[in-house]
């Protein structure tokens, strides 16, 4: 079919940036798309861990320890 009055050769070269434009926003968007799943799928197990560690006390002795240095740092300093 020939559409009389337009040459086909500057319809094609006009169409090819928007194909791709197009198709490189089409990539872009599902790599990015791809990329927050992985990204949310990690915190989502980080925050996994650390219920777990809390879970078994093991932050909470961490926590008892690091205030026990301070405490003990704090004494140091005032009765200098």
């Amino acid at each position: 079919m020939v559409i009389v009055g337009v040459d086909q050769t500057q319809l094609i070269s006009s169409a090819f940036p928007l194909v791709g434009g197009g198709a490189i926003g089409f990539g872009v968007g599902y790599v990015i798309k791809k990329l927050m799943k992985l990204a949310f799928i990690g915190l989502g197990l980080v925050m996994l861990v650390l219920g777990y560690l809390e879970y078994k006390f093991f932050l909470d002795s961490i926590r008892a320890r690091a205030r026990e240095e301070m405490i003990s740092q704090f004494v140091q300093v005032g009765g200098g």
